[in-house]
């Protein structure tokens, strides 16, 4: 099941120009579908949707069936796709463009693809290898922060560990089909997208046996902290999150008060 998210969006259909709130559902492998919330439809459809067929590219369709053709991501504003037929900008409620200042700075991703040891425990280990990464939005004023779509593959294998700041690298041959995950870079409310399609703060500085892969990742997208004991390295930054579990079902309800 794909979680539904409030968003804006602006769409022109042949002639026609929709904008307003809308709600994202995203689809496997970056692929989406927007409904606009006040019901208005697109040329008599309830909806449209995207289809990731290649790299910055995917099918325009609606939910009539009809074919708008096929789509390229712009190359000056990533929340928008254009077609012969059709165009779509998607943005998270708060503009990415707006110029907001954020917690943590839009630093660059660094080269890519790269591997990031998730955690290992009692003889076993995973792995991430982090192949895109693309900044689909920010905070609000009271919570900042970027947000981030990643495409990443996993890797584990059951082995015996004398020195757990030496695992040899996994082979090549046992990394798994590459899939999406979100993150939240942000000071006040670090979080990710869990399997339940809902938002968990990270309880930074701590970090409990059960978030220390979580938190790896987190510091290598948002920090650049590769490889480092997410422990000390969280205290380093700074951060000084509320300890009490937190989640939150949507975007919005993360960057809210």
């Amino acid at each position: 099941m794909a979680f539904a998210d409030d968003a804006s969006c602006d769409i022109d259909i042949g002639n026609t120009h929709i904008d307003g709130p809308c709600v994202f559902t995203p689809r496997k492998d970056g692929s989406f579908g927007v409904t606009m919330q006040d019901g208005t439809s697109f040329a008599g459809a309830r909806e449209l949707s995207l289809d990731i067929v290649g790299k910055r590219a995917g099918t325009l369709s609606d939910s009539n069936g009809r074919n708008l053709g096929l789509a390229n991501r712009s190359s000056t504003d990533a929340a928008c796709w254009i077609a012969d037929e059709a165009s779509v900008c998607v943005r998270a409620l708060e503009d990415p463009r707006s110029g907001q200042k954020n917690a943590i700075s839009a630093a660059p991703f660094g080269d890519l693809p790269r591997v990031v040891t998730g955690r290992c425990h009692m003889d076993s280990c995973w792995w991430v290898r982090i192949e895109e990464i693309e900044e689909i939005g920010t905070g609000s004023d009271d919570i900042p922060g970027r947000r981030l779509l990643v495409k990443l593959s996993h890797a584990s294998s059951e082995m015996a560990v004398e020195d757990y700041d030496n695992v040899p690298a996994p082979d090549a041959d046992i990394w798994g089909d590459p899939v999406h995950d979100q993150y939240f870079c942000s000071m006040i409310r670090p979080a990710v997208l869990t399997d339940d399609q809902g938002w968990t703060v990270l309880p930074l500085p701590s970090v409990f046996g059960a978030t220390e892969g979580a938190t790896n990742i987190y510091l290598d997208l948002c920090h650049g902290h590769a490889e480092r004991d997410p422990y000390e390295a969280v205290k380093e930054l700074g951060y000084d999150v509320a300890h009490e579990d937190q989640s939150f079902r949507t975007f919005a309800d993360l960057i809210t008060p």
